[in-house]
């Protein structure tokens, strides 16, 4: 079982707009369009994350993955597609 509760924020009439046209093309409430914008973000600054510690040296490839919440090979392909060069020689 999910626990959910709410959460308030304010946020600009811009973005307010922006989450009416997703939810309108997607056909779901505003509030579902939020949940999944909000699973989309949060996954992509998990995996930037990932990718910048891993570049900087700062966690092991597993670490990173884990970080970003993906298999090894899925973390694999998000390496590559990023062109991040992870691998030093010395």
């Amino acid at each position: 079982m999910t626990v959910r509760r709410p959460l308030a924020t304010t946020v600009p009439m811009k973005i307010v707009k922006e989450i009416r046209e997703i939810a309108a093309y997607t056909g779901v409430e505003e509030s579902q369009a939020v949940q999944i914008l909000l699973g989309i973000g949060i996954a992509e600054w998990r995996k930037r994350v990932a990718l910048e510690l891993l570049r900087d040296g700062k966690v092991t490839f597993l670490k990173a993955a884990k970080i970003a919440s993906l298999d090894l090979w899925e973390f694999a392909d998000t390496l590559k597609d990023a062109k991040v060069e992870w691998v030093r020689t010395t």
